[in-house]
């Protein structure tokens, strides 16, 4: 059960511009996502959460980049013991 309280949630209704528990509600029956929220609702939170995976794929690489930099930095290096 997904709580209306929990921060990603918050976060992502904060983005799409609507009601933490209306999206819980709307998760927690999806058999009846249409008595939850709205069309429109629907299409802001799709937006939202596009734009969430895109950043997060792009944190993700970034970050595998950055540790693949690092650890390639380290091979070979003096140790410090």
């Amino acid at each position: 059960m997904i709580l209306a309280d929990s921060p990603e949630l918050a976060a992502l209704a904060s983005l799409a511009s609507v009601a933490p528990s209306k999206v819980a509600e709307a998760i927690n029956d999806p058999l009846a996502l249409l008595e939850h929220l709205t069309l429109e609702e629907l299409g802001r939170l799709r937006g939202a959460t596009d734009r969430l995976a895109a950043l997060s794929g792009l944190l993700a690489t970034t970050t595998r980049q950055w540790l693949d930099g690092a650890k390639a930095a380290t091979v070979g290096a003096p140790s410090a013991v």
